[in-house]
């Protein structure tokens, strides 16, 4: 059913809720070539990926070590020291001279140019709880990405609703490497309801993804969770080429975007017919 835009106004992202409910605009927010401009003001070298690449992190998506280190720690919130002393980068290459030194700069190139960052969204946004809207009901899927900073967003959004409703897996939370909270989200006190069967995947599938869930390491929920009654069929191929894509219609995924480059132009020097999300 068509909806009017209006009664849609809020189903956004965080950080696009954030943008709007600040009343930014477009061209407050740092873009690849500001990271790149100030890269050549201190001499290092930043460029960014592709778009194809959208979908992942978008402090991730630049090549240079220190600024993504910056939005980590920002996403964490966390200090960049400790982001710094978490072990997870070489020290020897990551001197903490030159990234306070560009953190600084940073600092000082967004305010010079009235521009920030996605975490700078979220940030103002939760520092200015008068700008956050009263609702009758929240609902935030995908809750087991939610980050520190993030996660504050929800809590003043509690305090501005009368019920919140959080949806999510800890077995699919993939982004913790990022900065995700997943024991917060474990954690967090309310009313649970477990859905406990599945509509779409086949016995097949469901025997392979339960060998992967149980490799989990540390705190997790169990839950039970039953396939659909079909048996389903599983194969594994090394190579796109090993099937016959000629025939009926195939639904192709990968894990990024970026994956899909060398399959597209497969499947063009094939003179095969493909959609996209781009047509």
């Amino acid at each position: 059913m068509d909806m009017p835009k209006s009664k849609l106004k809020y189903f956004q992202t965080l950080h696009s809720f954030a943008f709007h409910s600040l009343g930014l605009k477009e061209e407050n927010v740092m873009q690849p070539y500001h990271y790149e401009d100030l890269g050549k003001i201190l001499n290092i070298r930043v460029s960014y990926q592709d778009k194809l690449n959208q979908e992942q992190f978008h402090y991730l998506t630049c090549d240079n070590p220190y600024f993504s280190l910056i939005g980590k720690a920002k996403n964490k919130d966390i200090s960049i020291e400790e982001e710094w002393q978490t072990g997870d980068y070489l020290n020897e290459d990551m001197n903490w001279d030159c990234l306070n030194h560009i953190a600084i700069n940073l600092k000082e190139y967004k305010k010079k140019n009235n521009l920030i960052d996605f975490n700078d969204m979220i940030h103002q946004f939760v520092e200015k709880p008068e700008v956050c809207p009263e609702f009758e009901a929240v609902f935030i899927d995908e809750a087991q990405d939610l980050s520190p900073l993030q996660w504050k967003l929800y809590d003043l959004l509690k305090t501005k609703s009368k019920y919140v409703y959080l949806a999510g897996d800890d077995d699919q939370a993939i982004y913790q490497w990022a900065g995700a909270d997943v024991e917060r989200f474990i954690n967090e006190r309310g009313k649970e309801i477990f859905l406990t069967q599945s509509h779409r995947i086949p016995k097949k599938v469901q025997e392979i993804s339960k060998t992967i869930i149980n490799r989990i390491q540390g705190l997790r929920v169990y839950k039970r969770y039953e396939p659909r009654e079909e048996e389903g069929e599983l194969n594994t191929i090394s190579d796109i080429n090993q099937m016959d894509l000629t025939k009926n219609k195939w639904l192709i995924l990968s894990r990024t975007t970026s994956r899909l480059r060398d399959i597209i132009k497969n499947l063009e020097s094939s003179g095969i017919y493909y959609q996209t999300k781009k047509g």
